[in-house]
């Protein structure tokens, strides 16, 4: 059967056929995004309690949610902010979760039977899951030419574009940013109400009694039915305005418009604003599905888009923010640059070892392996991005490492006088089980990374994928095809045997002979680079992942906790001058209120509903622009705008984090958290290379506090709650019915004017009704007493925490800040009372959760690794020699990486792995090559010296054709792929000294000792 399939050259020609068929189809049908779609395992749950202190919200709302959702066995962690009017929570599941739906589902649930619970006045909580994936497009509709903008017409032209955008086919999420809430405005004179004898909310429930939008019922005759309607419906202002208030005994009605004015217009003050090249705007954020290819729904949605550009008027325009697929292309060309570059080295390393013939029939294996993989990958579901893209780029000289060896084997065989067909059948029957234990011990050691939970996971997960799909179609493609290629066309008289460099090979002769002779100093020798290496990762600096290499990043603004929306706007309007000022920057978009949508796969959308803070989505003309530009920029802006804590940040790589460096306080006492968070924010400060130092817990928020004289109310016929309840409905307004207008329905809103809201002396302006008709002046009530108090009030896992966020300068890795925080504390750090504790978060926390889930896995890996090579073996002698070799590879990885300048990280950690794959399948062909020769089972000093020349060609191939697929993703800069890229490959080329001088040696001290051929001592005795 193996020989009728070697020589029909038919059958070889379809099955390639076959392969490259598939992977043509694959790549056709793959979704194709920049980066892979990590499971959204974080939502965010918004509690509105209109009118509440932080800690009225954070007691009678976040606790009890809280405690409703801790009973969720999903859930990892619980933060929670209680500010005023608002709880905004952050419910992260465990790494190990992958259906996170119907976690999000049960959540609801749960939300949904605390709800009632919640105090009278306090809004249904509101789960939202859908911040945890980037958008695609990013679009903004703003005003151009003279005039003041009208925001409305903007908001109904964003309405519009966004629905347009949700019919275009792969669409999964469309929101809008910075859209004014129109309503119809009641501006209530709260002194004419109260001369009337009608508070807010009797104003407010005489409009809903007004407004007859709902079923009264149907008539059901015997052969028709017939709908019932009430007239009355609010279907205009001036139908709102003529709303009977109130009838006198004499007829007279007193009406809405008698003590209010009503006009329809923006709510005020916004609760976010966008702001896009310094004008108003309004932004329309879109996102794909992740199972469509991104150029086939861009083309769908700018096909939608010139549909709505040709009916907007001449004073809107749109703009295009950020464009993914602009990105994605960039990337995979380049990727696709990698990997042609890499074929090309890999090519010409295999002509110049192994001659013209043998180069032409390895090579073949190189498309035929891609195409057995992108198959696999469309099998799998696995879409195209960097990562499986950069998974090919790592396994192109791995793909080819079969193929060398069953090459060369062949042509060694056929050029000792074997046919062709009894050299093939030979080399096959003498490699299978060797190749499949260095393919099999390869692909376990990227096991890990392939079955690593958790974000870090998914993100690097594509590349061991991709490695793994490459290695079995290696094995397979070697076996079969290449084979049977070389059966048929290699030819030893005329083809060439590749580079023969003879002196180099009597030099190498006469080291090996030496090591051999000498094997303990062999041993040592080789075994002392990678304890160098060891010792080096010491002296290393840790670093989670590198920043991105992308040509944007934010600023974002936190300032005063009292600062107003329109103040906050005033500050980035300035700002932005500054910042195109700067050389390199093409554009500057403000989001203020509100974090700017995520244009990156890790952003974290951290603030809604905070008027003090914005964020601004800042793009250059290069990498290198941006790079210049961030530690420029933080200066400027940090000297002009001293009022403003300005925080300049690069885009990150991998799991989100708030800030490099987190040290969170917890205690039950805000009082003594405010003040401990105080000292150790005073040493973050005098910290080297520290740029600013935020607390969460900021006691500066004014509050007015009305200090009523009960006697005096009592007197004017009101009690306290119904005085509180009137002031939060003149002050923060309320709603009172809708109007319909076509499809649209547009809230009425109620609350006095802006002069009687604005400031704590307005309290003294406002009336309320009191006895007999009576308009009670407020003021005389009580007296005011001004104090600051908690703007935020944070918690985590249920205790109240103060975090100090620690920012750092450019270029500035957070485990050396972290490192002399973590001496300043224990030297001069505040004592902290019983009850108190400190722990540290940020990038460090983050990365020994990916370390620890990377891990995870190991031991049983470990296991099925060390049975796999016994197995192979059927020897523990011998496997103690692979093993030995797994244990040195990293080393000699860690020394290059220490070489490089690179700090030691999670993408160091994974090409480690991969590179013990890699030192092992050297391992094994010698071991196997060795053990095959009887005399070199024996120890015999020539024949060991011989069985290892035979190696060194296919080995040497293998090791240069690793290092070709790698020096693209070397010489492509940035800090990514290169430390990665160096493990690998660097680590590779050194772990010759390990195959060729602690294998050897190792191998012929054990067969000296006792042969491997022969039984053991206690087999001949029971004989």
């Amino acid at each position: 059967m193996l020989a009728r399939t070697l020589e029909n050259p038919r059958l070889i020609a379809l099955f390639s056929a076959l392969l490259i068929v598939a992977g043509l189809a694959a790549l056709a049908a793959l979704p194709t995004t920049e980066d892979p779609r990590v499971l959204n395992r974080v939502a965010t749950v918004l509690t509105a309690y209109p009118g509440a202190t932080p800690e009225r919200v954070e007691a009678l709302v976040s606790e009890p949610i809280e405690n409703a959702l801790r009973s969720m066995p999903a859930i990892d962690t619980i933060d929670s902010s209680s500010q005023a009017g608002m709880s905004v929570m952050r419910v992260q599941l465990k790494d190990t979760i992958t259906d996170a739906a119907s976690e999000w589902s049960e959540a609801r649930d749960k939300l949904a039977d605390v709800a009632p619970s919640l105090p009278d006045g306090a809004l249904a909580p509101r789960l939202d899951d859908d911040r945890g994936y980037a958008f695609t497009r990013i679009l903004a509709l703003r005003w151009q030419g003279d005039g003041q903008p009208d925001m409305a017409i903007l908001g109904r032209y964003a309405d519009e574009l966004a629905r347009r955008l949700r019919t275009v086919s792969g669409m999964d999420l469309v929101q809008r940013f910075g859209a004014p809430d129109e309503i119809f405005l009641v501006t209530i004179d709260s002194a004419a109400a109260a001369r009337a004898g009608l508070s807010v909310n009797q104003v407010a429930a005489a409009i809903r009694g007004r407004d007859a939008k709902v079923a009264a019922g149907q008539l059901r005759g015997d052969g028709r039915d017939w709908q019932v309607e009430v007239s009355g419906e609010m279907d205009s202002i001036a139908a709102l305005e003529a709303t009977v208030l109130r009838e006198a005994d004499d007829g007279r009605s007193l009406r809405l418009h008698d003590i209010a004015r009503v006009e329809r217009a923006p709510d005020t003050p916004a609760d976010e604003l966008a702001r896009v090249s310094g004008r108003p705007a309004v932004v329309v954020a879109a996102r794909m599905l992740p199972d469509v290819r991104i150029g086939t729904w861009s083309d769908a949605l700018d096909a939608e888009l010139a549909r709505f550009t040709a009916t907007l008027p001449a004073n809107l325009a749109i703009d295009t923010l950020f464009d993914q697929a602009r990105y994605t292309r960039d990337r995979m060309g380049g990727l696709a640059g990698n990997l042609l570059l890499g074929f090309v080295v890999i090519l010409s390393v295999l002509f110049l070892t192994l001659g013209w013939r043998a180069a032409l029939v390895v090579a073949v294996a190189l498309p035929l392996t891609a195409a057995f993989t992108l198959a696999c990958l469309r099998f799998y579901g696995l879409p195209i991005h960097q990562m499986t893209v950069t998974g090919l780029v790592v396994a192109l000289g791995i793909m080819v490492d079969n193929a060398i060896v069953m090459t060369d084997t062949i042509q060694r065989l056929m050029r000792d006088g074997l046919g062709r067909l009894q050299a093939t059948t030979r080399a096959i029957r003498h490699l299978w089980l060797p190749l499949a234990g260095s393919t099999l011990t390869t692909i376990l050691a990227f096991a890990p990374i392939a079955l690593m939970p958790g974000p870090a996971g998914e993100f690097v997960g594509g590349i061991a994928m991709s490695v793994i799909f490459a290695l079995l179609g290696s094995w397979l493609i070697s076996h079969t095809l290449i084979a049977g290629l070389a059966c048929r066309y290699l030819d030893p008289a005329h083809g060439g045997e590749g580079l023969a460099l003879p002196a180099l090979g009597r030099n190498f002769r006469q080291l090996l002979g030496w090591s051999l002779r000498h094997p303990r100093a062999s041993i040592a020798l080789a075994a002392s680079l990678p304890i160098a290496g060891y010792l080096a990762a010491t002296q290393m600096t840790e670093q989670f992942f590198p920043p991105s290499d992308r040509d944007m990043f934010t600023i974002e603004v936190h300032l005063d906790p009292a600062t107003g929306i329109d103040a906050t706007e005033a500050i980035t309007a300035a700002m932005t001058a500054d910042i195109l000022a700067q050389s390199g920057i093409a554009s500057a978009h403000w989001f203020i209120g509100v974090s700017s949508p995520s244009f990156y796969y890790n952003m974290m959308q951290r603030f809604d509903n905070r008027p003090n803070f914005a964020q601004a989505m800042v793009t250059a003309e290069d990498r290198q622009a941006a790079d210049r530009a961030i530690p420029a920029l933080q200066r400027v802006l940090d000297d002009r705008y001293p009022r403003a804590q300005v925080l300049v940040r690069t885009l990150e790589q991998g799991p989100p984090f708030s800030a490099p460096v987190e040290i969170r306080v917890y205690g039950p006492r805000l009082d003594t958290l405010a003040a401990v968070g105080d000292d150790i924010r005073r040493l973050a400060l005098e910290t080297d290379d520290v740029i600013h130092a935020r607390a969460t817990l900021v006691r500066g928020r004014p509050q007015a506090q009305l200090l009523i004289d009960e006697n005096r109310v009592r007197r004017a016929g009101i009690d306290p709650v119904t005085l509180a309840g009137e002031l939060q409905a003149q002050l923060d307004g309320v709603t009172a019915g809708s109007i319909l207008e076509s499809t649209e329905d547009v809230p009425v809103r109620l609350r006095v004017d802006r002069d009687h809201r604005q400031d704590a002396d307005a309290l003294y302006r406002l009336h309320v009704a009191g006895t007999g008709n009576q308009a009670v002046n407020v003021g005389s009530l009580g007296t005011l007493d001004i104090r600051p108090v908690a703007d935020v009030i944070s918690r985590r896992q249920g205790q109240r925490v103060n975090t100090i966020e620690v920012y750092l300068r450019a270029g500035i890795l957070p485990a050396q800040v972290q490192a002399r925080l973590q001496d300043r504390l224990r030297q001069a750090g505040p004592e902290l009372p019983p009850g108190y504790r400190v722990e540290f978060g940020g990038e460090s926390a983050e990365r020994n959760a990916a370390v620890g889930n990377l891990l995870a896995n190991v031991g049983l890996i470990l296991a099925l690794l060390v049975t796999t090579i016994v197995l192979s073996f059927n020897s523990f002698r011998m496997s103690s020699i692979i093993l030995g070799v797994a244990v040195l590879a990293p080393g000699l990885g860690l020394l290059c990486v220490w070489a490089a300048g690179y700090a030691f990280g999670f993408v160091v950690i994974v090409g480690l792995m991969g590179l013990v794959g890699l030192a092992i399948n050297a391992a094994i062909v010698i071991i196997a090559e060795l053990r095959s020769d009887p005399d070199a089972a024996r120890g015999d000093l020539q024949a060991t010296i011989d069985g290892v020349m035979k190696c060194t060609r296919h080995i040497g191939s293998t090791t240069l054709t690793t290092l070709g697929g790698f020096m693209p993703l070397i010489l492509s800069g940035g800090g990514f792929w290169p430390p990665f890229a160096i493990a690998i490959a660097g680590g590779t080329v050194l772990t010759s000294l390990l195959s060729f001088l602690l294998v050897p040696a190792a191998f012929r001290a054990f067969a000296r000792r006792r042969p491997l051929d022969a039984p053991r001592p206690a087999a001949r005795s029971a004989a």
